[in-house]
């Protein structure tokens, strides 16, 4: 997987390639990268964790924080029919991967967008991962280790240490679930002074049972195991992505 910092880089480049491509056809740049990022590929995997945003924000994001990261930009505006088709493809370009023109010039197999993909070695990587391995790993190891029984039994002892402080709860994830007030809030622009109460005292049970370090090390030996299964798929995408990087290097923004 890309650092968050990657991801920002290559974001830039493929809406770098992408700008420029529509612009030599006559098309005002319709994009603009996406400069949303994940402070950490960790942040909040295993609920909130961070004792000063949970007494500030509660549940909320801190400003300026997005837990969002994509490869792709965002479009600016609507784009129209012959923008459409010069940004993305013609239909017949999966078909017959044919020479469709747009006054004059050749429209790259999959527009711009498909020039842009291959300038930066997105479409390698895909190439390379054809089925998502990279991302059913990530997922499924936070699955099995979540009902795995030693995060089971330090989840219950997280559970009685809420309880001594007034909030019932069985697990830090889905918490508002069952707690229709909790559930409000967190739809609220700002947190509630009990949300607030319930992110300080999650957080300090976490760090009083060491619930953290003890999901983290569970999922952790889930994930060599996968990633052992997997060994060839994976060696074939970090070459995929470190070879996309340099592309993007070379590229800029």
């Amino acid at each position: 997987m890309m650092r968050p910092e990657q991801l920002r880089m290559s974001s830039a480049a493929f809406s770098k390639v992408l700008g420029e491509c529509m612009r030599s056809f006559g098309f005002t740049d319709p994009v603009e990268p996406s400069v949303a990022y994940q402070p950490s590929l960790m942040a909040r995997r295993y609920g909130l964790t961070d004792p000063v945003n949970a007494a500030r924000f509660g549940y909320h994001t801190a400003p300026g924080e997005d837990r969002t990261t994509t490869l792709r930009p965002a479009l600016t505006r609507q784009l129209s029919a012959r923008e459409q088709a010069v940004s993305f493809g013609y239909p017949d370009d999966k078909v017959k991967d044919a020479a469709n023109e747009y006054r004059g010039r050749t429209v790259p197999a999959g527009g711009c967008h498909g020039e842009a993909q291959r300038r930066v070695g997105f479409d390698l990587i895909d190439q390379a991962d054809p089925d998502n391995v990279v991302n059913q790993i990530a997922s499924a190891s936070l699955h099995q280790s979540e009902s795995d029984s030693r995060v089971v039994k330090v989840l219950q002892r997280w559970s009685s240490c809420m309880a001594s402080q007034g909030f019932r709860y069985d697990s830090p994830v889905g918490m508002a679930d069952h707690d229709e007030d909790l559930a409000e809030s967190f739809h609220a622009q700002m947190a509630s002074a009990r949300e607030i109460r319930v992110a300080r005292a999650d957080v300090a049970c976490k760090r009083r049972h060491n619930v953290v370090g003890v999901w983290f090390a569970v999922e952790t030996a889930y994930q060599r195991t996968m990633i052992k299964q997997n060994e060839s798929v994976l060696d074939g995408v970090r070459s995929a992505v470190e070879g996309s990087l340099r592309a993007c290097a070379e590229i800029g923004a």
